[in-house]
């Protein structure tokens, strides 16, 4: 899954840095902020719940982490669950936007290939550690699995939706949309997490790369010699090579997280909307 989306597309249709000619400016200051504190509650309950546990931190406890108010902890996020384990709705936007700027051209593959090479290059150094520990509780807690599950829905959808509107399909009547986000979700998150557990010298671009590539390739085994085609950011798919922009982003909030199913049940939404019911009938939760 978070910072501003460098693209292989016509500099025109990229959003950038602000005053680069041909590219659209980021967020405003008031956005930029907004992401600011959300992060920072989220990075503030991952490292209180890893020193503590679950059950012995508090909303109160979060906040004053991060140097706000418990009030403003509600204005972002429901349940100290979702400051662990919610995707941001920033990153469903932007990654949302970033894939209907691609050139109208580009095959859908190549177009979701570019965009999310160009998020995994944001990761900066000092989050994958963090994401790491975001890991560990998520698989330690089911209910935080189910949680992650139910969000990755409204993601899946919005992005088979954008897909759609590229090929001029409708997601609830043609399954080529819904496919295809799945299978692309399912490598990033997959190999994310793999990455995540153990680090080798290739970067998380070009770990994203070769999967790519295997999959423009029709998921045809490789040869003898090992796989073929291009690898890494720059491959035959259209991924970018650009380099991230500066200023410490995390990048890619979507990932990270455990093997969680790819569209959540019916039933796993339902029991994740009364987990949480239940603790909003209560106190808030502690």
């Amino acid at each position: 899954m978070t910072g501003k989306d460098p693209t292989a597309a016509p500099a025109a249709t990229v959003p950038g840095r602000a005053g680069e000619p041909g590219r659209s400016s980021g967020p405003g200051l008031r956005e930029r902020k907004k992401r600011q504190t959300r992060r920072a509650l989220r990075a503030a309950a991952i490292r209180l719940v890893a020193e503590r546990g679950l059950e012995n931190v508090s909303v109160d406890e979060i906040a004053a982490a991060a140097e706000v108010s418990t009030r403003t902890f509600f204005n972002y996020f429901p349940t100290k669950d979702d400051a662990i384990a919610g995707i941001d709705p920033e990153d469903i936007t932007e990654i949302s936007t970033a894939l209907a700027e691609r050139p109208p051209e580009e095959e859908p593959l190549a177009a979701l290939r570019a965009v999310m090479l160009d998020r995994a290059a944001l990761v900066a150094p000092d989050q994958v550690e963090l994401w790491r520990v975001r890991l560990a509780i998520i698989r330690a807690h089911p209910h935080l699995t189910m949680a992650y599950a139910a969000s990755w829905s409204s993601y899946e959808r919005a992005l088979a939706e954008a897909i759609g509107r590229r090929c001029g399909l409708d997601p609830d009547r043609d399954p080529y949309p819904v496919v295809l986000v799945a299978t692309t979700l399912a490598v990033v998150r997959t190999l994310t997490v793999r990455w995540q557990e153990s680090p080798d010298d290739a970067s998380l671009p070009d770990t994203l790369g070769r999967a790519f590539d295997i999959l423009a390739r029709g998921l045809a085994p490789p040869g003898p010699s090992g796989p073929s085609g291009p690898s890494g950011p720059s491959g035959t798919l259209g991924g970018s090579g650009a380099p991230p922009e500066s200023g410490g982003s995390d990048g890619f909030d979507v990932v990270g997280t455990p093997n969680a199913p790819i569209m959540s049940s019916h039933r796993e939404h339902r029991e994740h909307r009364e987990h949480r019911e239940r603790e909003q009938r209560g106190q808030r939760p502690e």
